[in-house]
């Protein structure tokens, strides 16, 4: 729904063939153009639509870490557990981010909740830079993706990703059940660092 939406409002705003050029925008890596009238209205598109995931009363994880070397590695969620609701540092390369991810998957994951069941709306995730090897970013419970899955691919050149449920019956994670995101890279990112935020609404029990 997202993309025909955004396909939409390119199409009143531009009503002709684009030249594309090599960079986006910046919430949901929409394709900018060469015409920076048009850049400007793509980045207000841009950030209404992360703006109305927001206003649908979704809530939002941090999960955010290192990434790594032509490898996979997991990032844990930054407020969970003892430290939720303290965001302090809980930025791209901050040192609390730095602290979350692992190799191991069952390391780094960590539940949300105890008795709440959640239901997944989509997720945003961001690098400290462009990158010269695309990152794949899913979203996990209990070590398993979600089903339907929830992924997102930075590109080349790009900085982030967003994926909506993009369903009517939107993925579940159990109450009490462990979430992470993990990361794949195939080149060596280990210099660059980051941070997705997943969001999802409580789910009565």
């Amino acid at each position: 729904m997202k993309s025909k939406i955004v396909g939409f409002l390119v199409a009143l705003l531009v009503g002709a063939t684009l030249v594309w050029a090599a960079s986006y925008t910046t919430g949901l890596n929409l394709p900018l153009t060469d015409n920076s009238s048009l850049n400007t209205a793509l980045q207000r598109i841009d950030a209404h639509l992360l703006r109305v995931v927001r206003d649908r009363g979704y809530e939002g994880q941090i999960f955010c870490g290192d990434l790594g070397n032509a490898t996979t590695l997991y990032m844990g969620p930054g407020d969970a557990g003892a430290v939720r609701g303290t965001y302090t540092d809980l930025h791209i390369a901050g040192t609390a981010c730095s602290a979350l991810d692992n190799a191991t998957e069952a390391t780094a994951d960590a539940p949300l909740y105890t008795n709440i069941p959640l239901s997944i709306q989509g997720m945003h995730c961001a690098l400290s830079g462009a990158v010269a090897s695309a990152v794949v970013f899913t979203a996990r419970s209990a070590a398993a993706n979600l089903n339907p899955s929830v992924t997102c691919t930075v590109a080349i050149g790009a900085t982030d990703c967003y994926v909506g449920a993009g369903t009517s019956s939107p993925p579940t994670v159990a109450a009490g059940a462990t979430m992470a995101v993990r990361s794949v890279t195939t080149t060596d990112l280990s210099a660059s660092d980051a941070w997705c935020e997943v969001f999802y609404s409580m789910k009565a029990t």
